[in-house]
């Protein structure tokens, strides 16, 4: 089996300042490859343009290979982030080639169906906010190409120089009575890479080897401190998502004699075959909540606060209301609506409640505006009632519960507090504005199966098991959700219709066209629209402009205009 390495920096990028070092972080990263006996594709913009086509052409070649156990595609530019999950490496002609930028998330995506055992992404970029409509229309290009057939769950670690919406630094630093201007995240790096930094040295009994977790942990801490040495005012501090475990390493070299940290423990988990549900959620409760986020005492009490904050909002119930919405901490407006019928709004205990008759709105988008006119499309779920949750002025959550009037309404009532813990690890999950778990495999489907147990009494439960499903790389357990959502007679979630037709590799989408909303709940879901042009319409294309970086899907004012000349709603 071989190591491979696809190694990418690219200086100059239409309309951005030239970079000086990301050419030699590509050469550097090279060499150190080489000395682990990887075999590399080195890419370039000191020799000539590079090109989309260059890129998916070296990856394909170690996949189509079939011999692969490593793949690390490394890149060194400049970087564009649109929103959550939604990010770019722009090669040459970018961003005047809207397909002339590596869509990241999307090729960490199909990574997963390469057959490789474990992929890297290490991404010394940018992840700026777009600055133009060239940046705002970037769709980019996929490296991999779905390949059916999988029948592993590939681990996929991802290392970011820098924090989402931040930029990555070139210092000017002085070597050798040379000043230039250099990466100090790609020189960190390479450090631990290179076996230089003793505290992330591990045993596998045969040789010292870099895990992906130890060196993400230890970029976290130096780089920062690394900075304010060389008298840099402005912070970064790195991301990573780290999903691999002993015995999947990156470096390894002889033993040495000397003591190192023994090896962390075996990640095989063993199952029960319980009987009940309570049983099952009772098992999981105890795993999930054991190794969420860490133990503190902030995040104990952070924790304790969401379950207090949906327990609060779920105490308004309505037993004549069959479909409809309560929006809590926020003033909605209505104009938009008053040539709509089927909609009657009314003042409950400081909350607006929004009752629907279903007959007329199912599987439809009701667009909820506020104050400001920021715009939030929600599925219309009959028999349910929606809880729009706002907090601080920002939509914290949206979830359903069963109308008094469904048959699923009494067996809720005994769940209730386990759903309230489901969502409230998803909030903790979720405070940087998207949905990510930042552990193991083996914790993302233990995770996954948590919440989907109780989807069918908060449908969105289901969306958040896709998603964790769909980073893992479970592409089967995404059509499982999506299978069990589609007997019931509410509308399936879009986002869980969207993960299911890609991870199905079907880019027709033909799952979207029944679900709800019109566009995906999360707004990390709108990467994995560019994936298709079906997906990605005239409509979509033109309310991506209007998108606002967040967990929910929201959008700034101007767009109610577009939802209803394409008749969206």
């Amino acid at each position: 089996m071989s190591r491979c390495a696809v190694i990418i920096g690219v200086n100059k990028t239409g309309g951005l300042p030239a970079l000086e070092d990301a050419v030699s972080n590509a050469r550097d990263f090279e060499a150190w490859a080489i000395s682990q006996g990887f075999e590399t594709t080195l890419l370039t913009d000191d020799t000539g343009k590079v090109t989309i086509d260059m890129a998916y052409n070296a990856v394909t070649q170690y996949v189509e290979s079939l011999s692969a156990e490593l793949l690390i595609i490394y890149f060194s530019g400049h970087g564009i982030i649109k929103g959550p999950t939604d990010e770019f490496w722009l090669l040459s002609d970018a961003p005047q080639r809207s397909d002339a930028a590596i869509n990241l998330q999307t090729s960490r995506l199909y990574s997963r169906c390469s057959g490789i055992p474990h992929v890297v992404f290490i991404s010394d970029a940018c992840r700026s906010k777009p600055t133009n409509f060239e940046q705002l229309s970037l769709r980019g290009s996929v490296l991999f190409s779905p390949i059916e057939g999988q029948q592993t769950i590939p681990k996929v670690d991802m290392f970011y120089a820098t924090a989402p919406g931040d930029t990555a630094l070139e210092v000017e630093i002085t070597e050798d009575n040379i000043k230039s201007r250099r990466s100090l995240y790609t020189k960190l790096l390479l450090e631990g890479l290179h076996g230089k930094v003793p505290a992330i040295i591990r045993s596998n009994g045969r040789n010292d080897i870099i895990m992906s977790y130890e060196l993400s942990e230890y970029l976290v801490d130096t780089l920062p401190k690394a900075l304010r040495d060389a008298n840099v005012l402005r912070n970064q501090v790195p991301d990573s998502e780290i999903t691999s475990r002993e015995p999947m390493h990156l470096s390894r070299f002889p033993k040495k004699r000397s003591p190192v940290k023994k090896p962390l423990k075996g990640t095989r988990t063993q199952y029960m075959k319980l009987e009940t549900l309570e049983q099952r959620i009772d098992s999981l409760d105890r795993k999930v909540q054991r190794e969420t986020i860490s133990f503190s005492k902030e995040s104990i009490a952070e924790q304790q606060e969401y379950i207090d904050l949906f327990q609060e909002a779920a105490r308004p119930l309505f037993s004549d209301v069959e479909t409809g919405f309560v929006i809590i901490g926020a003033q909605p407006v209505f104009d938009h609506l008053n040539h709509w019928r089927g909609i009657t709004v009314s003042e409950q205990q400081e909350n607006t409640l929004i009752e629907i008759q279903q007959k007329l709105w199912y599987g439809r988008t009701f667009p909820l505006q506020t104050k400001d006119g920021t715009v939030y499309p929600l599925a219309v779920m009959p028999n349910y009632i929606g809880r729009v949750i706002f907090k601080d002025g920002i939509l914290a959550s949206v979830n359903y519960t069963p109308s008094q009037t469904s048959d699923r309404f009494l067996r809720y009532t005994e769940l209730h507090y386990e759903i309230e813990r489901r969502r409230a690890l998803i909030a903790l999950n979720s405070k940087n504005g998207a949905f990510r778990i930042n552990h193991e495999t083996r914790y993302l489907m233990e995770t996954a199966s948590y919440y989907r147990m109780l989807k069918e009494f908060d449908p969105t439960l289901g969306v958040y098991a896709a998603y964790a499903y769909m980073q893992a790389g479970a592409f089967n357990d995404v059509k499982s959700v999506f299978d069990f959502m589609a007997r019931e007679p509410e509308p399936v979630l879009f986002d869980v219709a969207l993960l299911n037709d890609i991870g199905r590799f079907d880019l027709s989408l033909e799952s979207v066209e029944l679900a709800a909303p019109f566009c995906p709940v999360l707004t990390q879901g709108w990467s994995f629209l560019a994936l298709s042009d079906k997906g990605y319409t005239p409509a979509i294309q033109e309310l991506t402009r209007y998108l606002i970086p967040g967990l929910w899907t929201s959008f700034k004012p101007g767009a109610l205009e577009i939802i209803n000349k394409y008749n969206m709603i």
